[in-house]
Formats: C-alpha cells, sequence, structure tokens
C-alpha cells in the first residue's frame, strides 16, 4: 500500500494504470496526491524561502518512495549525477542505480530527466532546493 492513504491502492500501481491510458485511475491518483502536491505548490508560491525546505519526507509521501529512495530522488533533483549521489550519500553507485530503477517504476518515469521534470513540476523549482 501507498503511504499517501492507507487501504487504497498504491501509487505505483495507479502511475502504471494512468500509463496505460487509464483515465479513471489518472482521477484515483489526483485524489491521493493532490492534497499534498497543492500544499507543497502553495508553499512555493506563497513563500519561496520555505520552498528551500522540501524534505526527504514530502518527496517520499508525494511519490511512495522509501526513504532512502526519497534521499537519492532529492540528491538527483538538487542536479547531482548518479555517481556524485553516491559519493555524497556514501553509497556505492550500483545501490543508487537500483534505487534509481524503483523511482522510475514508482512514477512510471523512465529516464532521470523525466523524473527530475516529474519532481520539479509537483514540488516546485529544483533550484530552491537546499542541501
Amino acid at each position: 500500500m501507498s503511504p499517501l492513504a492507507p487501504g487504497s491502492e498504491s501509487s505505483a500501481a495507479l502511475i502504471a494504470a494512468i500509463a496505460a491510458g487509464d483515465r479513471d485511475a489518472f482521477g484515483r491518483f489526483y485524489d491521493l496526491t493532490a492534497p499534498m502536491a497543492f500544499g507543497l505548490i502553495r508553499r512555493v508560491l506563497h513563500d519561496p524561502e520555505a520552498a528551500a525546505e522540501v524534505s526527504e519526507a514530502q518527496i517520499a509521501d508525494v511519490f511512495g518512495l522509501t526513504a532512502g529512495q526519497a534521499k537519492v530522488a532529492r540528491a538527483l533533483l538538487t542536479g547531482r549525477s548518479p555517481r556524485q549521489t553516491a559519493e555524497a550519500l556514501g553509497l556505492s553507485f550500483f545501490t543508487v542505480r537500483a534505487h534509481l530503477a524503483r523511482i522510475f517504476e514508482k512514477t512510471g518515469t523512465s529516464r532521470q530527466a523525466e523524473l527530475v521534470a516529474l519532481m520539479s513540476r509537483t514540488l516546485g523549482s529544483a533550484s530552491r532546493l537546499t542541501e
């Protein structure tokens, strides 16, 4: 189950259904994520300084990621490469690649650029994230 709504479909299952063209799945995903996403967007628009504080926990909640996956996603969102992410987080490059593969599955993306674009659109400007 997704951390977004206990007892409901997982966000990964919904994203897969959306990618397959299921319009009803999009509606269910929207219902699950809109309150959190709009809260983050409102935060970015009304308080740019607070936008710098988008946390790994928020990334994990919005995208249904584990804590480790959220750390990797946040590092990528701030502009790091997978190798730089591995070094910064004290992980092996292969661990980062494994996390990235699961992040792609959960977000319905297949490339790092797609992932960063999705997170940027959902969470606000990547340039506002801080270390």
